[in-house]
């Protein structure tokens, strides 16, 4: 019997190391071009050698499948001090990755950190705004699918309502009727004299993505870094996501961070989905610092809105000139509207740092398990004032092991679509139990916490890593195989790592359903 096991065992680790290596070959794009700005002219784009220098080169060589992979500089819509109304338009189910230095061989050896590629508007007079392009990036019908990675994306300046329709919304990206995603791309000093300085949305049934992107110091008269007016009619999973992203110094009239409007006309919504986000610092000069939406009087055609494990803290809704300004975190709401597991901190308005200020007019809006300063009774007993002791605001928002906001979470509110994501704001596990606090939050261990980060114990292994080494790689096959089939041995084998690191499915269970996920962690280097 022992000899049989052994034998099975052997077998197992033998398909597990095999599937890795076949997962290790990554699988191509259609085709890649390449981008250069210091590249000789007359490229043809096939290599980093014969690199197009013009980026609109690129961008009309394309097919859907295709990638552009760009080298670190500038790159504006066009070299001439004019028309205004060129942009970097996006084409259908192609990604546009920024972040090369010239020398890679794979996508994923990008750094967009140390190679900044920035998408500039400033084709006129450096310096003067007012000959910039309007848009910076444009996905109007088109664009439909495409990923746009690792960019910075400043100084639109979208104040041609006289030109074109669009051309005083979105500086940074306007988006009309299809779904891009947008990925690890910084917005930055983008203006509308309309809505949404750095992007505005319109369509109806779409599905746009922003993860992991900052957006910085942009301006625009409702919606200082983004506008939603994304209608949905019938299923509200047709709604934009902004996922871990952080939102700073934006300003405007109304919704300093995000403003989400109500629908033109019925039965048709407007929703959005706001997750893991960070929002501070951000003023306006009436309604929502932080996010806007529309009243309890327009809940006809109000959406479902929801602003799950977000840290809002330090906006400000206030009118140096006039006596108005309300809401210095969120203003509106109705019973669509939910707020989970989010930190509302010092927001301020005319009435200063009191709980409306944190949350104002949210009508019948489902507000539980927040940590909401100068809390009294909003939302019901499951909210409270928790001393949340941040390392260090308003840059750093994650945690100190005193914060009483870990571990304080519901678990049955975390939403989908971070349990499908599984980390929190800095890329890190989402839920992680520290032994060290008493669990004061509702659901199955390890309970969540309350906002973008999640403490995570100086201890703490990674997921995958069976052992505990401190990497993820093809020396932990032996351990997760170990774990699967014999967890006395593998305890044994590894007396200092918790098995749990092999449930990397995260159903709670070590089983052969986490040999697919573990494999994709090894030949990724980690568990995403």
């Amino acid at each position: 019997m022992k000899s049989t096991f052994s034998q099975y065992s052997g077998i197992m680790r033998l398909f597990v190391s095999i599937s890795v290596l076949i997962l290790s070959a990554s699988v191509a794009p259609a085709a890649v071009y390449y981008v250069d700005a210091a590249a000789a002219p007359g490229g043809t784009g096939s290599s980093w050698a014969t690199a197009f220098n013009d980026l609109q080169a690129a961008l009309g060589a394309v097919a859907p499948g295709d990638e552009i992979w760009v080298v670190q500089g500038t790159y504006l819509p066009t070299n001439m001090a004019g028309p205004r109304d060129v942009s970097f338009v996006l084409v259908d189910g192609v990604a546009l990755l920024g972040g090369f230095d010239g020398t890679e061989t794979s996508a994923d050896q990008a750094d967009p950190p140390a190679h900044p590629t920035v998408l500039s508007a400033d084709i006129g007079l450096a310096g003067d705004p007012t000959d910039n392009c309007y848009h910076v990036l444009l996905a109007d019908g088109t664009g439909d699918g495409a990923l746009v990675k690792g960019f910075i994306i400043r100084h639109g300046y979208a104040d041609g309502g006289a030109v074109l329709p669009h051309a005083h919304h979105g500086g940074g990206l306007y988006i009309d009727g299809v779904s891009p995603t947008v990925e690890r791309c910084v917005f930055k000093q983008n203006y509308a004299e309309g809505y949404g300085g750095a992007v505005a949305i319109w369509g109806i049934d779409i599905e746009p993505k922003f993860r992991y992107c900052r957006l910085l110091w942009n301006h625009g008269a409702e919606g200082g870094a983004l506008f939603n007016h994304a209608e949905y009619s019938q299923d509200p999973a047709y709604r934009p996501l902004v996922l871990s992203c952080f939102f700073r110094g934006n300003t405007a009239g109304a919704g300093g961070a995000i403003y989400t409007d109500a629908a033109y006309e019925e039965p048709n919504l407007v929703g959005i989905r706001i997750l893991n986000s960070i929002m501070t610092g951000n003023q306006v000069e009436y309604n929502g610092g932080a996010v806007r939406m529309p009243a309890e009087d327009q809940a006809a055609k109000l959406g479902e809105v929801e602003i799950v494990n977000c840290t809002i803290a330090r906006n400000i809704a206030l009118n140096p000139l006039w006596p108005l300004g309300y809401g210095g975190g969120t203003w509106g709401g109705d019973s669509d509207t939910d707020m989970y597991n989010t930190v509302f901190w010092r927001n301020e308005d005319l009435d200063g740092l009191v709980e409306s200020s944190q949350i104002s007019s949210a009508g019948g809006a489902d507000i539980q398990y927040n940590s909401i300063f100068n809390w009294v009774s909003l939302g019901g007993a499951t909210n409270s004032e928790l001393q949340p002791d941040f390392v260090g605001p308003p840059t750093d928002y994650s945690l100190l092991s005193t914060s009483l906001l870990i571990d304080a979470g519901s678990v049955p509110l975390l939403h989908v679509d971070i349990v499908a994501e599984g980390l929190d704001f800095a890329r890190l596990p989402r839920r992680v139990d520290d032994p060290a606090t008493t669990d004061t939050g509702d659901g199955s261990a390890p309970v969540v916490d309350i906002g973008a980060h999640e403490y995570q114990p100086p201890w703490l292994p990674d997921l995958g890593d069976m052992n505990c080494d401190g990497a993820v790689d093809f020396f932990d096959i032996d351990g997760f195989v170990l774990a699967v089939t014999d967890p006395p041995g593998y305890a044994a084998a590894y007396p200092d790592c918790d098995i749990m690191l092999a449930d990397i499915n995260e159903d709670g269970a070590v089983d052969f359903f986490d040999i697919s996920a573990f494999m994709a962690c090894v030949t990724s280097g980690g568990c995403p």
